[in-house]
């Protein structure tokens, strides 16, 4: 269903750069689902230039049947949820969670006040496996390029009190392994040649935050939280990380709602 949702809202916005504000999904992420569908269908779809897509004959016999297949399936789910809607159950990274969240939640209960959400917090690996064993409907994950479902790329930055930094050896607080900002944190300092020692392992992010808001260690988070801790300049340069929103390949009305939402929220956070 994604790769022709992805060709219907092309032909609807006049762009991949739009289409992708209602699919939220980056323009490559889209550009690499038509790529896909075309070799699926043995046909071109689109025709290329540098100024429009236009569909091919070929393309507009496929986008007539693909509105017919997605209004199908959107309107069967629809039609066996009413009177017994089951909650979307949702994955979100913690620093999504405590940011992003809320205001995507305010989206939704505005346009759809008798919407359900069920909630799991926890690391990126936990997320994704869940969502592959369909305990989950949708996630929001760190991911690597070229992962196609990246929607947006953010710095990862020190924060932590200033005066540690005057310590010969730097204490940290950081998350249990698996962890991207984990191994990014060791990473800098071990390149750049500073003494550190681990204070706190947890897999608590609250934790964490409770020892930097303390002054007691430093640590590294997404540009989109820190806490009240400050933002240490100092420290050598992190690399950025990139936030993926993953869905079930039948999602629902409901599901591409939200997707748009948390992408909304994202980027205004």
């Amino acid at each position: 269903m994604g790769l022709l949702r992805s060709t219907v809202a092309i032909v609807d916005m006049g762009s991949m750069a739009r289409a992708s504000e209602r699919i939220c999904l980056t323009p490559s992420a889209i550009s690499m689902q038509i790529k896909r569908l075309e070799e699926l269908a043995g046909v071109a779809i689109f025709v290329r230039n540098a100024k429009s897509l236009q569909l091919t004959a070929q393309g507009e016999i496929l986008l007539d049947h693909a509105r017919k297949i997605l209004a199908l399936n959107d309107g069967l789910l629809e039609k066996l949820s009413d009177g017994d809607q089951q909650p979307v159950r949702l994955g979100l990274i913690q620093d999504v969670a405590d940011t992003a969240f809320s205001g995507a939640l305010s989206d939704i209960v505005a346009t759809s006040p008798s919407a359900s959400l069920h909630v799991k917090v926890a690391g990126s690996a936990e997320l994704r496996t869940m969502l592959d064993e369909n305990l989950l409907d949708m996630i929001v994950c760190l991911a690597d390029p070229p992962d196609p479902d990246v929607v947006c790329t953010l710095p990862l930055q020190w924060f932590g009190d200033e005066r540690l930094l005057e310590r010969r050896s730097l204490p940290l607080a950081l998350l249990d392994k698996p962890c991207t900002f984990r191994s990014a944190a060791i990473e800098a300092l071990s390149n750049a040649g500073f003494d550190f020692h681990v204070i706190l392992e947890t897999p608590s992010v609250a934790a964490i935050g409770g020892a930097v808001d303390a002054g007691l260690a430093i640590t590294c988070r997404t540009a989109l939280t820190g806490g009240k801790a400050h933002v240490l300049t100092k420290l050598p340069a992190l690399p950025r990380t990139n936030l993926a929103i993953k869905t079930r390949n039948d999602r629902s009305a409901m599901i591409n709602a939200l997707s748009t939402a948390m992408r909304r929220s994202l980027r205004a956070s």
